[in-house]
């Protein structure tokens, strides 16, 4: 069996592993590069640190200008409910 310590170590080595796959991920990225340097020192906070930086790396793609809210509060329900009232009057 294996003690408790040793068990730890072994946690420790996969983070590792996992860091390094990562940071090899990181740079190749198309991220600017003062966010690549965050990253690399994120990743390496043991076993939160690759947990955390896949999480913060899957951000969503940017909406289309058309999806993006570009307006005083509540244009984008005022301007849907216009499309729809255009719909309703062509039919």
């Amino acid at each position: 069996m294996l003690s408790p310590g040793e068990k730890l170590l072994g946690v420790f080595a996969i983070s590792t592993v996992c860091a390094l796959l990562l940071l090899f991920k990181i740079w190749r990225s198309t991220e600017p590069g003062l966010l690549k340097a965050g990253y690399s020192l994120i990743v390496f906070i043991p076993i939160i640190g690759p947990l955390a930086t896949l999480w913060i790396m899957e951000m969503p793609e940017k909406r289309p200008k058309k999806e993006q809210v570009r307006g005083p509060k509540g244009d984008f329900y005022h301007r849907a409910r216009l499309r729809e009232a255009k719909q309703r009057l062509n039919r």
